[in-house]
């Protein structure tokens, strides 16, 4: 007994220092570091949805778990959002004619719940009736209806015109909509402030859906950029500036974005029957039309630390940490 006590003790201290014990370091010795950095990911995955358990009943309340309502939430508070048109399983006909009026030749197709990236689609008008949806795995042609009715069948979708970064922006990094990722917390005061902003910018300029994304730290009060490391830096586009001109870069809309995410959640904080989560995560996006709301992102409301591309870890903020330890 007193040595499995051993051994149980010695696996504790390695689990805890390593994130591996002994064993696992052993077999993984030449991937040691991305079997630690997955199961870090795993164990935050288990910690969000723990977090958020309370609150599921107050995020489907307020519509905060469903893209339609949400869209429809941003227009009855006069927040600016993405035109959006949600259609169910069968296609309804007017439900086409609405998506037949947004503007352009490209839109954006998403699930109307759940996680962006799952099931998103870009669709483009090659002439006439005729369409071409693309996925990561695959292309297709066809009539639009026909198209989404083969995508994610079954579900609801919601459609969206395809947003394209401000000029500004777009002058050094790219036209491919860059996210903003705001963490939003409502004090003790009833003030809501800004915790924290992250620009996330595709490395991929030439896919449709780009999956690689560097993440720069943005400062909420003046937009600037923080430094990046060289193996950071070396994963940026090459339609950039050189590498070390990001670093200092400004989002001259930070400060509209900031307001934004603001606003949304006092507005949701007001007309709450239900507590809210005490922080809200959302993504925004500075486009062509000027800043936006994109949807509420709950993972980036509850996570202790931010990883991006380059493996940077940005440690919590003290007022991050306080606004959840004080529940609001």
């Amino acid at each position: 007994m007193g040595r499995a006590l051993a051994t149980a003790a010695r696996n504790a201290d390695a689990l805890l220092r390593d994130g591996l014990v002994p064993t696992e370091a052993r077999l993984f010795a030449d991937a040691r570091a991305a079997v630690r950095a997955q199961r870090a990911g795993l164990y935050l995955q288990r910690e969000h949805r723990r977090h958020l358990r309370r609150f599921r009943a107050a995020i489907a309340a307020h519509g905060l778990d469903s893209k339609a309502d949400f869209a429809r939430f941003c227009a009855g508070a006069g927040l600016p959002h993405p035109r959006t048109v949600a259609i169910g399983p069968d296609r309804e006909p007017e439900a086409l004619a609405a998506i037949g009026e947004l503007q352009g030749a490209r839109l954006f197709v998403k699930p109307a719940s759940g996680a962006r990236a799952r099931g998103a689609a870009v669709a483009h008008r090659i002439g006439g009736a005729r369409w071409r949806l693309v996925t990561p795995e695959r292309a297709r042609d066809g009539e639009l209806g026909a198209l989404l009715a083969e995508h994610l069948a079954g579900e609801w979708l919601v459609v969206q015109p395809l947003l394209v970064n401000a000029s500004p922006l777009a002058h050094w990094a790219g036209e491919m909509l860059a996210t903003f990722r705001i963490v939003t917390a409502r004090a003790a005061d009833g003030k809501v402030r800004t915790l924290s902003m992250l620009a996330e910018l595709p490395l991929d300029a030439g896919a449709p859906l780009p999956e690689e994304r560097v993440v720069f730290p943005v400062s909420p009060d003046g937009g600037a950029l923080s430094p990046l490391d060289t193996g950071a830096a070396a994963r940026l586009p090459a339609l950039a500036a050189p590498a070390a001109a990001f670093a200092g870069r400004r989002i001259e809309a930070a400060g509209a974005l900031r307001a934004l995410a603001e606003a949304a959640h006092a507005r949701l904080a007001a007309a709450a029957a239900l507590p809210l989560a005490p922080t809200i995560g959302w993504d925004a996006a500075w486009t062509a039309e000027g800043p936006m709301l994109l949807e509420p992102n709950w993972n980036w409301a509850v996570a202790p630390h931010y990883r991006n591309a380059a493996g940077l870890d940005f440690a919590l903020s003290p007022r991050f940490a306080a606004a959840v330890r004080d529940g609001g």
